[in-house]
């Protein structure tokens, strides 16, 4: 017989070790007072939850990401924070809060003047868009179609 180790228990020590490592970088970043690490530290461990399925635990920390790139200034990781809520949301189908999150980054970007990221915000935009129309608004008339024109936004954005 060969050496033979369970998945899930190599996943679950994979997980309980990144998960302590987190806590200890949030523990000297906490020391050192430093809201931009315990930012990315919290959006670190809500990568870990989201590997893990666990979107409840994921949204609560990317918020706390949020509120905490807000004191440190850092705008652009705000922005790339509001972005991955918007993921999260859009992965688990709650379109409304994708799209709230997806506009607060877009805000973000268009004010770096970051085309790239706007541009991917408005991809995802018009999925949602054409996500909750259904195929009908293909047939918006006068094209009003919101999720067409964010497509068309996307496509003529660095023009």
């Amino acid at each position: 017989m060969g050496n033979y180790f369970d998945r899930s228990e190599l996943r679950n020590y994979q997980y309980d070790k990144a998960m302590q490592l987190f806590n200890k970088s949030l523990q000297i970043a906490e020391q050192c007072k430093s809201a931009q690490l315990i930012a990315q530290g919290y959006r670190y461990m809500a990568d870990v939850y989201d590997m893990n399925d666990d979107y409840e635990q994921e949204e609560v920390y990317l918020n706390m990401a949020v509120t905490k790139y807000r004191l440190s200034g850092d705008r652009f990781a705000m922005g790339k924070t509001y972005s991955q809520l918007g993921d999260m949301h859009f992965k688990n189908e709650d379109l409304d809060k994708a799209y709230v999150n997806y506009m607060s980054a877009c805000n973000i970007y268009e004010g770096f003047g970051d085309i790239e990221y706007v541009a991917y915000i408005h991809n995802r935009l018009g999925r949602i868009n054409f996500m909750q129309q259904g195929a009908v608004a293909l047939m918006g008339t006068n094209n009003t179609c919101t999720g067409i024109n964010s497509y068309r936004q996307t496509i003529s954005i660095d023009k």
